[in-house]
């Protein structure tokens, strides 16, 4: 019954992210003017050598796990509502209608760190990963995820796909990359 509400509760989630993000597109996948000015603003000179979600992995490696998506959206740009914590996040979504999303929180310090960082015990059935300072891969058939510290920064990857299981190895291979990014 829990796992049927669960995937029933992903379904929800992936078609209201599907809409909003085909809503927040025009032709080709391309950016809106309202995003792309957004985006723009984001780019600024005042944000030099900010993070730019959608530019963390490339087109090439969005697509060894979601193949035809579009450009991604920016979801969180370096605002967070915590104090010392930035957000960056970009979500993917197929033709299709499935979806890929990647979200990295970094702290400024060890103490507000400690507000975002994972518990070992909240992953103590998951399958632990080498990847980082520490990782897990985690979630059902249809919806991978996978959460990796490296640092001060908390990396999650979710794949919300038919079969998203078969694409852990890829999945893998892609936190591996942002740890790698996040270390230099």
């Amino acid at each position: 019954m829990l796992t049927k509400t669960r995937q029933f509760g992903s379904m929800i989630f992936l078609m209201i992210a599907g809409v909003s993000v085909l809503g927040c597109s025009s032709r080709g996948g391309k950016q809106s003017g309202a995003i792309a000015a957004e985006t723009q603003r984001n780019s600024s000179a005042s944000n030099a050598g900010a993070i730019q979600p959608c530019k963390i992995l490339t087109a090439a490696q969005v697509t060894t796990v979601l193949p035809n998506h579009d450009d991604g959206m920016v979801t969180d740009s370096g605002d967070s509502i915590m104090k010392g914590v930035k957000s960056y996040g970009c979500s993917y979504v197929s033709k299709d209608a499935n979806l890929m999303t990647v979200v990295l929180s970094i702290a400024e310090n060890e103490e507000r760190f400690s507000w975002i960082k994972p518990s070992e015990g909240s992953h103590r059935d998951d399958r632990k990963i080498d990847i980082g300072d520490r990782g897990w891969v985690y979630g059902d058939p249809g919806n991978l995820k996978i959460e990796v510290v490296q640092g001060l920064a908390v990396i999650d990857l979710k794949l919300m796909a038919p079969g998203a299981q078969g694409k852990s190895a890829e999945m893998i291979e892609l936190a591996r990359v942002i740890a790698q990014r996040l270390r230099k």
